[in-house]
């Protein structure tokens, strides 16, 4: 996971420089639960990892059905505060993602393990 969060900041930043006391504000959709001892708990321990040690502001949304629309939905309001990324975990995220990131092309999006091309959202 560390990979993942080094990889998502040097993303967000173009690869600038940053420090720990940073502006980096990501937030994050997670169409299960954060506590299912899986793979949606382990992509919520990511984002609490890029919290603690970039110093990043985070928000999450998690237990949402993976239904496009109600992904879309949700990544909407995650973006309300403008983050500098929204990462959707998961590929059940990708078509959502997609539309999404069109929507608002100053925020970065990634999608981990998910099927999406090109430029935006960025697929892990």
């Amino acid at each position: 996971m560390h990979k993942l969060a080094t990889f998502c900041v040097l993303l967000m930043t173009g690869g600038a420089a940053f420090t720990l006391d940073s502006d980096l504000d990501n937030a994050m959709l997670l169409p299960g639960r954060i506590d299912d001892n899986g793979f949606m708990e382990a992509g919520y321990n990511g984002l609490l990892r890029i919290q603690r040690e970039f110093g990043a502001r985070v928000s999450y949304i998690d237990g949402i059905n993976p239904e496009r629309d109600l992904l879309a939905e949700a990544l909407r309001e995650l973006t309300e505060r403008k983050p500098d990324m929204v990462i959707a975990h998961g590929g059940q995220n990708s078509e959502a993602a997609q539309i999404v990131a069109a929507e608002y092309p100053d925020i970065r999006f990634v999608v981990v393990q998910g099927h999406v091309t090109g430029p935006e959202p960025v697929q892990l």
